[in-house]
């Protein structure tokens, strides 16, 4: 995390992104930053919860997102009849 923004037209770079000691630097940019979804694999649920992050929260969180496909589900299926 950066203490201060950088100044404008400048780029940091931190230690762990030095690979190569040498006497000229460039610079590639292979891909700017997205958005990206983020997922709860089972991973992060074990990570999070040996953080102790209550189970409920998982709980809850797995019912919205049943509850958002079978929304979903239903919605398409009506839009199925309609077309018929």
């Amino acid at each position: 995390m950066l203490k201060e923004q950088p100044m404008e037209g400048l780029i940091e770079v931190r230690p762990s992104m030095r690979k190569f000691v040498g006497r000229k630097y460039e610079l590639g940019i292979i891909r700017c930053a997205t958005y990206s979804v983020a997922y709860l694999n089972r991973q992060i649920i074990m990570l999070l919860s040996n953080l102790r992050v209550d189970d409920s929260v998982f709980l809850n969180k797995l019912e919205d997102a049943k509850k958002m496909l079978d929304k979903n589900f239903t919605q398409r299926n009506l839009i199925r009849q309609v077309k018929a």
